[in-house]
């Protein structure tokens, strides 16, 4: 299968940089035993950097894009995934907050003092998630 270069500019720096890390890496092997410490750390650092950079480049140059169909199946999937996670999230709140009602009534008619620490580690759950609820409904808010 032929790749087909989407972006000429970023395949080219790509290769640049890719060719600039070889040299990078052989000047450093050919003066490695003349190089100071810290001007070998440097020059490994640049030369890394270098590689990083350009094989990023190519691979974004390369990359094929999805087409609209996949497009929108992805998104489909996304919008599926949010709303199971949402649902997820709405069965869980109601069992602990269920569990809690039945925990507190559970204390009140025995008297039996150990529901009392589980009572409130579902207790504070519960209230963990309401409180990020609302912090990701005053975030999404302010950010879209």
């Amino acid at each position: 299968m032929k790749k087909k270069i989407k972006n000429k500019n970023g395949f080219l720096s790509g290769i640049i940089f890719l060719s600039l890390a070889i040299v990078s890496f052989i000047l450093l092997m050919e003066n490695y035993s003349n190089m100071v410490f810290v001007k070998t750390i440097k020059n490994s650092l640049l030369s890394i950097f270098c590689l990083i950079l350009g094989v990023s480049e190519l691979y974004k140059s390369l990359v094929i894009l999805p087409s609209e169909d996949e497009q929108i199946n992805d998104e489909r999937e996304k919008m599926i995934s949010l709303k199971a996670k949402n649902s997820a999230f709405k069965i869980t709140l109601g069992f602990c907050i269920t569990v809690c009602i039945v925990l507190a009534i559970a204390i009140k008619i025995t008297n039996y003092t150990d529901f009392i620490g589980v009572f409130i580690g579902i207790f504070i759950v519960s209230t963990i998630m309401f409180l990020s609820v609302i912090g990701a409904y005053f975030y999404h808010d302010k950010h879209n």
